[in-house]
């Protein structure tokens, strides 16, 4: 019996979210009373805290306009507690609730737009 080696090539690729989605990198600098919109090539979102205790709202896209997409959202270690992100979609439900609150430092949550909601 002949044995015969078998070398792979294998070239990166870049990560896509969805078809034609890739990560896109955004940094927000967030405090009590400020709020930002993130648009469908916000995949990766890290925040900052700075200022006084509070909550930081994010509205993140309408989950139709990115089905099968993936949102991550990174807090550093500047968060402290009373430091909350408000994460509302700008349609559907998220995690079956209208908003979502994450806190702590070091938090990360990931978000999937599956049939018009975000999961």
């Amino acid at each position: 019996m002949l044995f015969r080696s078998v070398t792979l090539i294998v070239s990166p690729q870049p990560y896509l979210m969805a078809t034609g989605q890739r990560n896109n990198y955004v940094l927000v600098d967030a405090s009590a009373g400020s709020s930002n919109s993130l648009d469908v090539d916000s995949t990766i979102v890290l925040y900052t805290w700075s200022g006084g205790n509070g909550a930081h709202d994010t509205e993140i896209p309408d989950p139709s306009t990115m089905d099968g997409g993936l949102i991550e959202l990174r807090l550093d270690g500047s968060f402290t507690t009373g430091d909350n992100i408000s994460v509302t979609p700008a349609a559907g439900l998220i995690r079956g609730a209208a908003d979502l609150e994450i806190n702590g430092a070091n938090s990360v949550v990931f978000l999937r737009a599956l049939n018009g909601n975000w999961y």
